[in-house]
């Protein structure tokens, strides 16, 4: 968000999370009004996940094609938090042991302690087993095959630690020699500001699982108003300060985590390991648990969808660990999926419950 600021201006930043927030909400109401309006569930009594919502409305090839996306979107989002939430394991182990223990796998599985710090990983481009990613697979499971409402102490964790964070750096750059350095307002350069803020909001798709966890006297307007805004102000403010504390560096192959890393804070340097963890450890299970619930509606038995939720995302992040191979998968395939997910489909899916009704 810093660099995004120095680059599309902190007014766009403002304006353009605000536009996608709303948009955001106005998916996330169509999505819950075509779920409402399933037969026998005026007032979301029944189990109904996204999966049910495209079986019922969606002509059978048109329903395989928006569940594939699903699904993809699901697993690449799963695969990205585990990869993310191992390397900074990795290299937290790196600056603390002077190496990163793990399996390489060829004809046979060999240790290998990785100490490289010119790579994405300490095991450069070698296929290997990482010691973090049996970490993350522990500390993870045991949740993901629980239900939504027994991660709520976590969602409780994630967003005071997220508050907690975001203080700690707002304090950080404000200290920084280069505040204030001079922010534009808004730039004719808007396109990675727009696909970021698409991909940060997309949300639409979790909401039936929610729905169907919540208390029956959770207001959804006022959870959304609630959660709308304090995203958008955190990210504003991290992004507009963060902006403006150093010299534009938008054009170089840097963001708000090197630069801390880079400076000589110890607490700043502490956060940036912190955070990846705190929000990952906290998001994995959830979307397992998104994955698994889908999977159920669909027709698989509970165990296998447990068995696909929690391992098929873990064993293709250890195929995709090192290298720069799932960077260029999830950079498009994440954004198509999930704009089409979490943008498209609630609009389309609103829109034919309409004509149900009429036809009724």
């Amino acid at each position: 968000m810093p660099a995004l600021a120095q680059q599309s201006g902190w007014l766009a930043v403002l304006v353009v999370q605000l536009l996608v927030a709303l948009c955001a909400i106005g998916c996330g109401f169509m999505l819950m009004e075509s779920m409402r309006r399933m037969p026998g569930n005026r007032n979301f009594k029944q189990t109904v996940e996204f999966s049910n919502i495209a079986m019922f409305y969606l002509w059978d090839p048109f329903y395989v094609l928006v569940m594939f996306c699903y699904f993809a979107n699901v697993l690449l989002n799963l695969m990205s938090l585990i990869i993310q939430s191992g390397q900074v394991i990795d290299y937290v182990m790196l600056n603390t042991y002077g190496c990163a223990p793990g399996l390489e796998f060829g004809r046979t599985l060999a240790y290998v302690c990785g100490t490289k710090t010119d790579s994405v990983t300490p095991f450069g481009d070698h296929s290997v087993i990482s010691g973090s990613l049996v970490i993350v697979g522990v500390l993870c499971a045991p949740f993901a095959v629980q239900n939504l409402d027994d991660n709520v102490v976590l969602q409780y964790l994630a967003v005071i630690g997220l508050s907690v964070i975001a203080a700690i750096w707002t304090y950080l750059l404000v200290g920084e020699p280069s505040f204030p350095t001079q922010l534009p307002m808004v730039t004719s350069t808007q396109g990675p500001l727009i696909g970021t803020v698409l991909f940060n909001f997309a949300f639409a798709s979790s909401l039936p699982s929610w729905v169907n966890e919540k208390r029956a006297d959770v207001s959804v307007s006022a959870s959304f108003a609630v959660t709308m805004l304090y995203v958008v102000l955190l990210y504003t403010l991290v992004g507009v300060v963060g902006g403006m504390a150093y010299p534009p560096f938008f054009t170089m192959d840097q963001n708000l985590f090197s630069k801390l890393n880079a400076g000589g804070s110890k607490i700043g340097r502490v956060t940036v390991a912190a955070y990846p963890m705190l929000q990952n450890f906290t998001s994995i299970p959830v979307l397992a648990i998104l994955l698994r619930n889908n999977l159920v509606q669909i027709g698989a038995e509970r165990n296998l969808a447990i068995l696909v939720a929690v391992g098929l995302p873990w064993v293709l992040s250890v195929c995709f660990y090192t290298g720069k191979g799932f960077d260029n998968i999830s950079e498009l395939g994440g954004l198509a999926t999930s704009s089409v997910i979490n943008f498209l489909m609630p609009v389309v899916l609103y829109m034919i419950s309409l004509q149900h009704g009429n036809d009724a």
